[in-house]
């Protein structure tokens, strides 16, 4: 299923985002019955919006796509709103980096480019085991509104973390927006590790910046120089237009960035900026160094780490793992003896798991 390709009656998944938009910034369609949540500007909906389907039946080429419809969905619209098909787009993304980890050696390839024997390194192997944490806890909320709640989390929330509903994904999202642009960063370098040190200096100076006002070539970089050196220097077609789409400012309203708290700072002039990743990258300081966490930063944030995974995997290797992590995750249906860790990750609502055993072959 390509973005213009139908998906059921709603048309492609464009369309299906211009549609929510639309239909989102006129203020109808969309009440608390159907599951919309609205707190600090920001809108949580536990449905899909756009996606007709699950996300583990897309392709790589449209898993590089994914992330320009949620930012889309996230940037266009009068508040920030985070959808179902960010939580599964994560989710699903995670399960497949730890399947890839306890699978075979292309998790490595990904991950530690610096280390080119097998051992792992501690700094990347860390990353990566802060990104499973987040996305755990970034579910739970989700998991214990679900109409059947995983018991070993439900316990876990109970009787480890003392936590309870009052708990909403509001209060996840601005807890875990700082982490989430230092593990963007963190990605990006090992992603880059042609261009990059593992400490986001460049390796081999000056480097050519089509980005840059006077399309000169850098000797230093900083976040953003960082983030579209991933974009012209080694991403793969494909996420490269993402990244492209993403960036492009003139996408979204003025009005409505400088309306999203965090997002943008009310004294910056967003009319007179080229780039949204240059507007992102403004938020790092405020962020990380405590001035505020903001709701609306970690779903872009997320979205585009899990983009670093899909731009970095092979064809053949997706081909060759995607459809026995697929069967993993169906037997982790309630009741089946083969209990899957992937419960954790995906599908994050128990009603989806049902909808996986129903799967014929030939939909792998």
């Amino acid at each position: 299923m390509s973005p213009e390709t139908p998906t059921g009656d709603g048309g492609s998944i464009r369309e299906r985002v211009d549609d929510f938009v639309d239909k989102y910034n006129d203020w109808t369609g969309f009440s608390a019955s159907e599951g919309v949540m609205i707190a600090e500007n920001s809108h949580v909906s536990r449905k899909n919006v756009f996606l007709d389907g699950v996300v583990h039946n897309l392709s790589l080429l449209e898993l590089r796509e994914f992330p320009r419809y949620l930012c889309d969905v996230s940037l266009r619209a009068k508040n920030f709103v985070v959808t179902a098909e960010h939580y599964s787009y994560w989710s699903w993304t995670l399960a497949f980096v730890q399947y890839l980890r306890r699978n075979s050696n292309v998790f490595e390839k990904i991950t530690n480019p610096y280390h080119p024997d097998p051992a792992p390194s501690p700094g990347s192997a860390n990353l990566i085991n802060d990104m499973f944490l987040m996305n755990r806890l970034l579910n739970l909320p989700l998991r214990m509104s679900a109409p059947y709640p995983n018991p070993s989390v439900e316990n876990y929330i109970q009787n480890s973390l003392r936590l309870t509903n009052d708990v909403s994904e509001i209060d996840t999202l601005r807890l875990f927006s700082p982490v989430s642009l230092a593990l963007l960063d963190g990605l990006v370098c090992r992603h880059c590790s042609r261009f990059l040190t593992i400490d986001g200096r460049l390796e081999n100076p000056p480097v050519s910046s089509p980005w840059s006002s006077n399309h000169s070539s850098k000797s230093g970089v900083g976040y953003h120089d960082r983030l579209q050196l991933w974009r012209y220097h080694v991403a793969n077609p494909t996420t490269n237009d993402t990244l492209a789409q993403v960036d492009d400012i003139s996408r979204y309203e003025s009005k409505h960035l400088k309306s999203l708290s965090g997002v943008i700072d009310s004294d910056e002039d967003v009319d007179e900026m080229d780039h949204f990743l240059q507007i992102l990258s403004n938020q790092r300081h405020y962020n990380v160094h405590g001035e505020g966490s903001s709701v609306s930063i970690l779903p872009i944030t997320f979205s585009l780490c899990c983009l670093i995974f899909w731009d970095a995997i092979e064809q053949s290797d997706f081909d060759n793992y995607r459809s026995d992590l697929v069967d993993e995750v169906r037997a982790a249906v309630p009741g089946n003896p083969r209990q899957s860790e992937y419960t954790d990750y995906y599908p994050i609502f128990r009603w989806e798991v049902v909808s996986l055993m129903q799967l014929s072959p030939s939909s792998d």
